[in-house]
């Protein structure tokens, strides 16, 4: 599980440590789609951990980011290209507050 640091320039963490928990490298990912993991028995499925409301998201076809989305924005700005992909090719609606993140913080695309 990883840990990261400040993303000074908007792409990549300044540092990532290591961590013994699943929580800390699960509140990092992007979206909520993103920040599940499942844990096996054999090839079965034993549990599913989604602490940001992913699968319900999955099934709703919604695009939502784990956290603000204005946060998640300002460490990697290449989330918003992101964002819209999956949008466009899995036929996904952003959340209204992720969309209005990306309309605002659209100039850090630059970075």
């Amino acid at each position: 599980y990883r840990v990261e640091s400040t993303y000074s320039d908007r792409r990549h963490p300044d540092s990532v440590k290591f961590s013994q928990k699943l929580e800390d490298d699960l509140k990092r990912r992007d979206f909520t789609i993103n920040a599940m993991a499942v844990s096996l028995s054999g090839e079965a499925i034993k549990d599913i951990v989604d602490l940001y409301g992913g699968i319900s998201d999955l099934k709703a076809k919604i695009l939502r980011t784990v956290g603000k989305p204005q946060d998640r924005f300002n460490e990697d700005a290449l989330r918003m290209m992101r964002a819209v992909r999956i949008a466009v090719q899995l036929g996904f609606d952003v959340d209204a507050d992720t969309f209005k993140a990306i309309q605002s913080q659209k100039s850090l695309i630059d970075d």
